[in-house]
């Protein structure tokens, strides 16, 4: 007669029941100057849907970025990208902007709704 090992088998239970989280994590590859890269990394199962919102010093305009932004807010110094239809995996926003800047004078967020809970999630870019 075999034996059952009851906490492998309710560990492989509980892994089955247990909402699929998204993880979607970004960082300043190039901070400071006038170009800056975002590195954003979206691991299984991707969120259906990203919301990047990138902020500016006071007087520092966005000329150019690949992709391009969906809304760009001169007055409160934003920048928007809406993803949608996400792949796991890494991907870049390159910016280039009116003067150079440090990385200290950099802040974005990354948002998503958790794809097994509905749950919004808020990530810093760091």
């Amino acid at each position: 007669m075999k034996t059952v090992h009851f906490p492998l088998i309710f560990l492989f239970v509980l892994s089955l029941a247990a909402p699929l989280q998204a993880e979607v994590r970004a960082e300043y590859l190039q901070g400071g100057g006038n170009a800056v890269t975002i590195r954003v990394e979206v691991t299984r199962p991707a969120p259906a849907a990203t919301i990047v919102l990138q902020r500016f010093p006071p007087g520092v305009r966005l000329l150019s970025a690949d992709p391009s932004p969906a809304d760009v807010e001169p007055s409160t110094g934003t920048a928007r990208w809406f993803f949608k239809r996400i792949r796991p995996g890494r991907s870049t926003i390159s910016m280039q902007l009116s003067r150079p800047v440090s990385s200290k004078e950099l802040s974005g967020i990354i948002r998503y709704r958790e794809p097994g809970t509905g749950k919004m999630v808020r990530v810093t870019i760091r």
